[in-house]
């Protein structure tokens, strides 16, 4: 399944849903995700924590524009929400959590 987007440069470009991994780019697992926002931008930084005593050590660090943050929100939510449907019900997140991180209030 694929989607249709427009890159800066103006030029169609095709985004793979069902793609692992891409030809060359490594691949990690993350645990923990910190957003920082930028004059220009936004910095996303992904970490790993193995254990509560351990610290959290970063995996990567990827910096994108306002625009790609936006779209990366909404497929990454349509992709939530289509997980959910596969599954049967919703993806629980605890209320403390939400409250902690200020993002309860946003649209579910």
């Amino acid at each position: 399944m694929s989607d249709k987007g427009v890159d800066e440069g103006g030029e169609a470009v095709s985004v793979q849903e069902n793609i692992v991994s891409a030809i060359g780019a490594p691949t990690t697992f993350a645990n923990g995700f910190v957003v920082v926002g930028q004059i220009y931008g936004f910095q996303l930084i992904f970490t790993l924590k193995n254990g509560p005593a351990d610290p959290a050590v970063p995996v990567a660090n990827v910096h994108i524009s306002p625009e790609l943050a936006k779209v990366i929100g909404r497929l990454i939510r349509r992709n939530v929400l289509g997980f959910e449907e596969r599954v049967g019900g919703p993806i629980r997140v605890p209320d403390q959590l939400l409250d902690e991180l200020g993002v309860r209030d946003l649209e579910e």
